[in-house]
């Protein structure tokens, strides 16, 4: 698991202190600078059913459901110099990423909290490890026992361009990480 969270998905250690350009390409478009990378949510990974230990697997073994609801974000883009940036020729785009659950407390949770496990994955860089970051948020769970939403702090996921890469052409999915049942 990562460690904080500014841990980040990084294909490169940034050097020196360049220029940086806002973007807000996952909300609109920012005429000063390029689109922000592709972020969604895997459909096939955005939900979970966690049962207690053992062999049963009915409504009552369920210790809890937990779902990716969505997320919230933006970007920055990163230039050597002002040359650079006029020319929109940039070093890395860095991708901040808020993800929201929702959490359902089943019949055999046995404790007041839930670890949530999820990650941020850029398959362009599979099968490095820096192509995808585990994270986990535990969550508190009312003495009612009632579902709840959250949302985690910021992901940061650095991402290198070059002549062959834009960020808009890296894609960037979330999704729970799912158990062997």
């Amino acid at each position: 698991m990562a460690s904080g969270r500014r841990a980040a998905i990084s294909a490169f250690v940034l050097a020196g202190a360049g220029l940086v350009a806002a973007c807000s390409g996952l909300f609109g478009k920012s005429a000063a600078a390029p689109d922000c990378p592709p972020v969604n949510v895997l459909d096939e990974a955005s939900r979970i059913t966690v049962y207690r230990p053992g062999q049963g697997r009915d409504i009552s073994d369920i210790a809890y459901e937990a779902r990716i609801l969505g997320f919230q974000g933006d970007c920055s883009y990163t230039a050597a110099n002002s040359e650079k940036q006029k020319a929109g020729k940039y070093t890395d785009v860095v991708v901040n990423v808020r993800a929201r659950f929702r959490v359902a407390p089943g019949p055999a949770l046995s404790g007041p909290r839930v670890t949530v496990n999820y990650f941020v994955a850029m398959p362009d860089f599979y099968p490095n490890p820096e192509g995808r970051a585990d994270f986990s948020q535990i969550a508190e769970i009312p003495p009612s026992r009632t579902p709840i939403e959250f949302t985690d702090s910021d992901i940061q996921v650095s991402i290198p361009l070059g002549e062959t890469r834009s960020g808009a052409s890296v894609p960037v999915y979330l999704g729970l990480v799912m158990t062997e049942e």
